[in-house]
């Protein structure tokens, strides 16, 4: 073989060298290339399934916030109803009108949360019966909120202060109930 042929040949070997690498190559960036659009779609899937997880949790939160509130809620009203147990109610608000320096009117306002029949106002027993003198000696009707009035009498003798007894009827015809209160 002449030389020629010899760097023929080695061209040649060269070549087919080269070409199997250039294949070798371009089967490796095709499975380069699959890999990645593998990747990317289990990414896509993985992104997908954590939003859709987001908005689960972010939907649980706010159904937990929401229960939480009503929780809550249903606490402040257990507080409202355990402090209010906790004082007895006035049934009748009974405030001075006056300076208490001579005859003092009062107001006695019905605050029992409805209307109400036979209200009399006066002292335990007739005691101290002369001090206090409600303006209607007959026993009379009170819707709620409404008031009647006393008057107690300051003399030189008269008492520093007084129990007042409040008799009443609820409207629907039950029981008849009382209520007392040292006045000034």
């Amino acid at each position: 073989m002449d030389t020629s042929n010899l760097i023929n040949l080695g061209l040649l070997i060269l070549t087919a060298l080269g070409f199997a690498l250039t294949v070798w190559q371009a089967f490796d960036a095709r499975a380069s290339r699959d890999k990645a659009q593998k990747a990317s779609r289990d990414a896509a899937e993985h992104e997908t399934a954590a939003l859709a997880a987001a908005r689960r949790s972010a939907s649980a939160a706010e159904l937990s916030a929401q229960e939480q509130r009503r929780s809550a809620d249903a606490l402040e009203r257990q507080a409202a109803i355990a402090e209010a147990s906790a004082y007895p109610s006035e049934k009748w608000l009974v405030e001075p009108l006056g300076d208490a320096s001579i005859d003092q009117k009062w107001k006695v306002t019905n605050q029992t949360g409805g209307d109400v029949t036979s209200v009399t106002v006066g002292t335990p027993n007739g005691y101290d019966e002369q001090w206090i003198k409600p303006d209607s000696e007959a026993p009379i009707d009170l819707a709620r909120n409404e008031s009647t009035y006393f008057t107690f009498l300051h003399r030189h003798t008269s008492p520093t202060s007084a129990t007042i007894w409040i008799f009443w009827t609820p409207a629907d015809g039950s029981q008849q109930r009382q209520f007392v209160k040292s006045i000034p």
